[in-house]
């Protein structure tokens, strides 16, 4: 059944990518979990659904198909969400024909939800088709720019020039936010697209290094010489109320709590950032979008699909704390590009040392962080101060 205990390996089991003769152990598992399909009990049930899809999408991958995951769960789970994973699984499938992962996936490039649109275009990255290219384009004019930029992403990559003017006006949008503005960025370098040229000199002089960098990137493949990013002395617009040296952060879910003390003296800015998100009731409601067992487990997106923040990004506050079992981290997508995306490291993983803020540590519930599943809603995350 879908216990505590059992979720971890099932999950990990799922999202390895096995071979064809994995396919009779993931129908028998899937199998095994229709006593937890019908339980009374709804916690069971939602996770025997999660890892029923899971396993069903596990099928799909190894099919090139997108079948068994629309079926999954017995609608414990939503549809978009069964969708978007078997899409993302369907990326990393042997599905080597691009014409028919197009068949496949195409459809879904006009979904209104962007979890699936983004799983769509994953799973079409490789697929160089007719008609890929004009349907992915329509994105790009979408009021959604994480969506947008990633289309603008896969069509740079797939040498599809005669969009360039499409991307170039999406580079141009007064709505386009910081942390896409270094994909957009890549995807006119890609494209050669030296028109381009005078917004991205306008680029290097954001206050957002990222963004610099992605520009002066940019700029020296499309100049022909090496373009450096601008030192910009940044104004104390991101002042902080500091946070006393015992606060804890309490990350309430149906499956128990889980006790984070903030690290005050390593990273003050990063634990007065988040305890404010926490008061504000920010997390309230928001998923663990992604749960790797053994390795971490990473929530705060309100997007829910990984790619979004509090609309606001807090400088970098890299320390000498190790990433042992336990220590929470704060994601990021390049330099200084924190928000409010964090993990909670499941295992030692000392790869991770010195390159994501640590800032506090789990001193109560591991064994609740290590039964979340993808999905799994955080209640809401109170502040205790001392």
């Amino acid at each position: 059944g879908a216990t505590r205990e059992g979720a971890p390996p099932l999950l990990a089991l799922a999202q390895h990518h096995g071979a064809p003769s994995f396919r009779p152990l993931l129908s028998k598992l899937r199998h095994d979990l229709a006593q937890g399909l019908t339980s009374t009990q709804a916690l069971v049930r939602r996770d025997a659904a999660n890892l029923d899809c899971r396993l069903a999408a596990a099928l799909d991958r190894l099919d090139g198909a997108l079948q068994e995951t629309l079926a999954c769960g017995k609608g414990e789970w939503p549809e978009p969400w069964r969708v978007a994973l078997g899409l993302n699984e369907l990326a990393n499938g042997e599905l080597a024909d691009p014409a028919r992962r197009f068949a496949v996936a195409g459809p879904y490039l006009e979904r209104p939800e962007s979890q699936v649109r983004l799983a769509a275009l994953h799973a079409l990255a490789e697929a160089r088709a007719p008609g890929v290219a004009e349907a992915v384009e329509k994105l790009l004019r979408g009021k959604d720019v994480v969506v947008a930029a990633a289309a603008a992403d896969l069509l740079a990559r797939q040498g599809d020039w005669a969009s360039t003017p499409s991307v170039i006006a999406l580079a141009e949008r007064p709505s386009l936010t910081e942390d896409v503005m270094p994909t957009v960025a890549e995807a006119l370098a890609l494209m050669e697209a030296r028109s381009a040229i005078p917004l991205l000199e306008k680029w290097l002089a954001s206050g957002n290094v990222t963004v610099r960098n992605a520009a002066a990137e940019a700029l020296t493949r499309l100049k022909g010489h090496p373009v450096k990013a601008r030192r910009v002395e940044l104004e104390e617009a991101d002042e902080y109320e500091p946070v006393d040296a015992d606060t804890h952060l309490v990350f309430e879910t149906k499956k128990g709590e889980i006790v984070v003390k903030l690290d005050v003296d390593n990273a003050p800015r990063t634990s007065a950032h988040m305890a404010k998100l926490a008061r504000d009731g920010f997390f309230d409601g928001l998923d663990f979008h992604r749960v790797v067992p053994d390795f971490v487990a990473q929530g705060g997106d309100p997007r829910g699909d990984g790619e979004g923040g509090p609309g606001a990004s807090i400088r970098c506050e890299l320390n000498a704390v190790p990433y042992f079992r336990g220590v929470v981290g704060m994601a990021l997508a390049g330099k200084d590009t924190g928000g409010s995306q964090f993990f909670f490291t499941l295992s030692d993983q000392p790869h991770l040392d010195g390159r994501y803020t640590a800032f506090g540590v789990i001193t109560k519930g591991l064994s609740v962080a290590d039964a979340l599943l993808e999905g799994d809603a955080i209640t809401r995350v109170r502040v205790v101060d001392p």
